[in-house]
């Protein structure tokens, strides 16, 4: 057994047949008042079997409180984790480090590295197992501190002696993760001053028996948001992170990211979206021969549980190439984000940053680029549920369209400066972009590619809002919500003719023909049906509920389903005579209404409740719902990878 420092030694000790054992120097560690530290003796002897896969090792950890960070000593005899005492997300829930060995065909119960009162987490073995590092916040009086610092204990035959703080790369912030490499490098996340974001990864050489001065290892690991867990192989060729907060991540909380070496330099990450979630996805491990990736997940977002899962390090060194499929995508206004979704499933596959407050977004003709202006009123930002009436909106400065490359490697974003106040946006099947100034009475045509503008159409009516255009490339028509009327812009004249349709004009949807335009007088609760080619008013009917904001048109089924939004129903009509054939009513209003290629499936978002459902447009049954859209409005269909 090695020497063991007397001011950090345990009161108590058990074998794993629960055999208790006596410290020595008990009645000097009672007199100093030090905390308990649990030592393990007497670990089984490895047995014969291989549990190459890990199955029974996972199965044997795993319990009904959640689990993460495991690693694996390098004789393949000792496993080691972390366990939390209640659900995953609450920060008042400890953590402690667990034990298990290796023993004839099976693991060993699992049970406490320390002492269960001994806070500690993210462990990690040195290349030659003797020593095991850990981060803890812990301190050598038994109190604790209100960041974590990196520890480490020795280990042998798997007795784990003599727990004591890391010299030379604590500092006054947290140090968590720990990472050692062949040559004694340690790499570990930081909060402390010096970095690029809340969280970052450093690194400190070890020289001559010490570890030197932490470095942080920079761009492009290190962003302005946060990188926590970390791993980095052995001979440092490639490293795992999780990451928090980046453009076009699946969760807010954590995805897991890739980075490999070229030469001395980290070449651009990529992220792991065969795997990440809506949840948190962390603690990246390898096992010793590198042959296996574990991970832990909590696989959506509210999931108060997590798991540790194994996959073969194959998937992820060299991840499975996307394939182009069809996604949903819609603009968070809140979250300042567009959000591509599984359309089957809901399940978030992207996200790209867009700027302040975009309520809509259109598709070119390609499939894979979208543009957003950023209107700059939005609601203020809420994670969780919120009734209407506590909803506030607040504003800041708007004069950008993004555009938005989805098969980039990276989210490719291209912002042109336009007007202010810009709310709706189409794209005409030449590719033009359309977008309106809400403030300015006119619609601006610009060049998709370049940004250079083509035309700036005068509407003469202040508040246009929603576009549409014709597939044909004759007509973009908007509505213009404080004059009450729809402006037709005739592409061929470059003309502009003005129709009054009611107060409060807003929503567009255009016939299948494209030969008609509804729009919904969200004032006076009433929809129109205006001729687009002579601006004609054809018919005008109730919209059979309050606030007929959005609508869609069903042209294989001849239905018309309208969004009344005040009164938290979306109301189906029949297209031919605009008469109410059913009604659906929820329990807080819905916004945003869109419909799939097939005619077959409605979406609808519920702002304030930051959710998007769908329906099956024959039964009216919802089948599938995210809660992963932050106040979603506008949305599009867009050719995704994954």
């Amino acid at each position: 057994m090695k020497a063991t420092n007397p001011h950090i030694t345990c009161l108590e000790h058990y074998s794993h047949r629960k055999e208790p054992m006596f410290c020595a120097g008990l009645s000097q560690l009672i007199k100093v008042g030090i905390f308990c530290v649990l030592t393990i003796f007497g670990a089984p002897k490895s047995g014969a079997f291989a549990d190459t896969n890990y199955e029974r090792l996972i199965t044997t950890i795993s319990s009904p409180l959640p689990e993460y960070g495991l690693v694996i000593s390098p004789d393949g005899n000792t496993a080691v984790f972390t366990r939390m005492s209640g659900g995953w997300g609450n920060r008042e829930n400890q953590s402690t480090l667990h034990v298990t060995y290796k023993h004839n065909n099976s693991w060993t119960t699992p049970k406490h590295l320390f002492d269960k009162s001994f806070k500690a987490s993210d462990p990690f073995f040195s290349q030659d197992g003797t020593t095991l590092y850990f981060a803890t916040n812990q301190s050598l009086n038994g109190t604790q501190k209100p960041d974590d610092d990196i520890w480490l204990v020795d280990h042998e035959a798997g007795k784990f002696t003599n727990p004591r703080p890391l010299t030379g790369v604590n500092s006054d912030a947290t140090e968590s993760s720990p990472v050692l490499t062949a040559n004694g490098s340690l790499y570990f996340s930081s909060t402390r001053p010096g970095g690029f974001g809340a969280g970052d990864i450093w690194a400190s050489r070890f020289v001559n028996g010490a570890f030197q001065t932490p470095e942080n290892i920079g761009p492009p690991v290190n962003t302005a948001h946060g990188e926590w867990n970390v791993f980095v192989d052995k001979n440092e060729s490639y490293l795992f992170v999780e990451a928090s907060g980046r453009p076009g991540a699946k969760s807010s909380y954590g995805d897991l990211y890739l980075y490999k070496k070229k030469g001395d330099k980290w070449r651009a990450g990529i992220s792991l979206s065969h795997i990440n979630t809506t949840g948190s996805d962390l603690m990246p491990r390898l096992s010793n021969d590198e042959k296996i990736f574990f991970y832990t997940t909590s696989g959506f977002l509210k999931s108060k549980d997590t798991e540790i899962l194994q996959k073969k390090a194959s998937g992820f060194l060299s991840p499975p190439s996307k394939t182009l499929k069809r996604s949903l995508v819609v603009v968070s206004r809140s979250n300042h984000e567009a959000v591509a979704l599984s359309p089957d499933t809901l399940e978030v596959i992207a996200r790209y940053p867009t700027g302040p407050g975009s309520h809509e977004i259109a598709t070119a003709p390609n499939g894979t680029t979208l543009y957003t202006p950023a209107y700059g009123v939005y609601p203020k930002p809420h994670d969780k549920p919120i009734l209407p009436s506590q909803m506030q909106f607040t504003s800041e400065p708007s004069d950008t369209l993004t555009r938005i490359t989805t098969t980039a490697k990276a989210a490719a974003n291209t912002q042109f400066s336009i007007c202010s106040r810009s709310h709706g946006v189409t794209v005409s099947p030449d590719g033009h972009v359309w977008f309106t100034c809400e403030n300015e009475a006119r619609v601006m045509e610009l060049n998709g590619e370049t940004g250079a503008l083509i035309k700036d159409w005068s509407v003469g009516e202040i508040g246009s809002h929603i576009l549409v255009a014709t597939r044909n490339n004759h007509y973009v028509i908007t509505s213009n919500v404080d004059s009450g009327s729809i402006s037709i812009l005739d592409r061929k004249s470059g003309t502009v003719k003005t129709v009054k349709t009611g107060k409060g004009a807003e929503g567009l949807a255009l016939a299948p023909n494209h030969q008609s335009v509804w729009i919904g007088n969200t004032q006076e609760n009433t929809l129109s049906i205006v001729r687009v080619r002579d601006g004609s008013v054809i018919n005008k009917f109730p919209s059979h509920g309050r606030f007929p904001v959005k609508m869609v048109i069903a042209d294989n089924s001849g239905e018309v389903w309208v969004v009344n939004s005040f009164s938290r129903e979306i109301a189906i009509l029949d297209f031919q005579s605009g008469e109410l054939k059913e009604k659906l009513t929820f329990n807080s209003p819905p916004l945003g209404i869109h419909i799939s290629p097939d005619g077959q499936r409605i979406y609808a978002t519920f702002p304030r409740l930051n959710e998007v459902r769908a329906f099956n447009r024959e039964t009216r049954q919802e089948i599938a719902r995210t809660d992963q859209v932050m106040e979603g409005d506008g949305m599009t269909w867009a050719t995704v990878p994954y």
